[in-house]
């Protein structure tokens, strides 16, 4: 995250020089301004670096400002994407001790919770992402819904998972991971023919996904007996 130095910039240079002095005069404002650029710097490695470089930024930044509900956020997605799920569920907890209703940090948990195989938490988590405040960042409510889909089937609950992964359909209905466990559900709950229609779907949206087009097949082999 790059400071937004435009305004600065248009002063005539008498103020400039003018604002220089004073700054050279007040050392707690210059050390207030090396805290901010050290932080933002943190919170761009932590938004844009590797995985591991980011948890690094991530806890310094927060090192700096503890109540950065975002940074709680991603220090918890780049956890989740290293495997850490019990270091990354901590940091969307945090997240969510300051921002109760906070959809993505919600969603998030939800996905470590099923990455966990925590079905009921995961539904919970996913559900209350769904009742929230709407702030998804770069994710969805269809993803949540998707998230939701799978996590009811952890629990052998396929006509829910059917309805979630309905609506997330509906929000998106180029999710290709949704048709196919649509397909999933359909086909547990005995309905071969909508199963291979949800399956179909999946594979011409994601063709190169092998595993989806062997549950196309195996379903196509299935209504030939």
């Amino acid at each position: 995250m790059m400071r937004d130095l435009s305004g600065l910039l248009q002063l005539p240079l008498l103020t400039l020089a003018t604002l220089a002095g004073q700054l050279a005069l007040t050392p707690a404002l210059a050390e207030g301004h090396e805290e901010l650029t050290t932080y933002e710097y943190y919170v761009n490695r932590c938004q844009k670096g590797s995985d591991r470089e980011a948890v690094v930024a991530c806890e310094k930044a927060l090192a700096l400002r503890p109540d950065d509900v975002s940074t709680w956020t991603n220090l918890g997605v780049r956890l989740g994407n290293l495997g850490d799920y019990e270091a990354a569920l901590a940091a969307h907890n945090r997240a969510l001790r300051l921002r109760p209703r906070y959809a993505l940090a919600l969603l998030n948990r939800c996905a470590d919770q099923i990455a966990l195989g925590r079905w009921i938490e995961a539904v919970s988590s996913c559900e209350s992402a769904l009742e929230g405040d709407g702030r998804w960042g770069e994710l969805s409510a269809a993803i949540a819904w998707y998230n939701l889909g799978l996590a009811q089937q952890g629990l052998d609950r396929y006509g829910e998972s059917r309805e979630a992964l309905m609506q997330a359909i509906a929000l998106d209905p180029e999710q290709a991971a949704a048709w196919n466990r649509l397909g999933y559900a359909w086909e547990r709950l005995g309905d071969y023919d909508e199963a291979l229609e949800a399956y179909r779907r999946a594979v011409e949206l994601a063709p190169t996904r092998s595993s989806y087009r062997e549950d196309l097949n195996l379903v196509q082999r299935r209504l030939q007996f």
